[in-house]
This record gives C-alpha cells, sequence and structure tokens, in this order.
C-alpha cells in the first residue's frame, strides 16, 4: 500500500511540474493535489520519517529539472 501510495504521489507531481503553471501556484498544486494524497493515507499508513524525507528529496529534484 506504501508503494502505491509513492508511486501516486510521484505521478501527480510529475503532472503538475509538466503543466505550465508559475511558481507560486505550482507550489499551491503539488500541496493540493499530491501532499493530500499523503496526508489522507497519514491515518492509514505508518509512514517513517526516512520514506517521507526520500520523498521530499525526489520531489525536489524533480522540480529542480
Amino acid at each position: 500500500m506504501k508503494h502505491g501510495v509513492k508511486m501516486e504521489y510521484l505521478r501527480q507531481v510529475r503532472r503538475v511540474l509538466q503543466s505550465l503553471l508559475n511558481g507560486g501556484n505550482m507550489i499551491g498544486a503539488i500541496n493540493t493535489r499530491a501532499v493530500s494524497l499523503v496526508h489522507y493515507s497519514a491515518g492509514i499508513i505508518n509512514w517513517r520519517k526516512d520514506d517521507l524525507e526520500a520523498m521530499d528529496k525526489k520531489t525536489r529534484k524533480m522540480m529542480t529539472i
């Protein structure tokens, strides 16, 4: 289940980054679409700190490319 949520999170981030939004709207869209997915699953899945940090690193790397 955790792997599926990670993949869906990264897919949502990738789709937002491919849109032609400016910086502020892009961050807002990521927070609305992708982060809410992880937040919703937090009550079901026990996320470890290193899992969340790895997802954060991947997101930041995708944003700089």
